[in-house]
């Protein structure tokens, strides 16, 4: 159902687009520690961490939507990767007012 489709479609962005701001959070954390600017890399440590951590909070709510696709519960999945979308999409604001806040200062 395009519904359907098109919540889980945002939902899988979300979560690639959160991947990617911990990838990026853990090569700045990199450069800042061999800078030796290390309250910068512990800021960004923290930030990585809360970007990898964020995703698998998602994790039950990605297997509740599996299970009811499996067991052809369309109208539950619908409402699952609607909530799974907007929950990864919010986790990804969050990341963003992180980034807005962190002035790290570049070499």
């Amino acid at each position: 159902p395009p519904p359907l489709a098109a919540a889980a479609a945002r939902a899988r962005a979300a979560l690639k687009r959160a991947s990617s701001k911990a990838a990026l959070a853990q090569l700045r954390m990199r450069i800042a520690a061999a800078d030796e600017r290390f309250e910068d890399a512990a800021r960004l440590r923290d930030a990585s961490d809360a970007a990898l951590l964020g995703p698998a909070s998602l994790a039950p709510l990605a297997a509740a939507l599996d299970a009811a696709l499996a067991d052809m519960r369309y109208e539950e999945a619908e409402a699952l990767a609607e909530r799974l979308a907007e929950e990864g999409e919010a986790l990804v604001a969050s990341f963003d007012d992180d980034d807005d806040e962190e002035e790290v200062e570049e070499v």
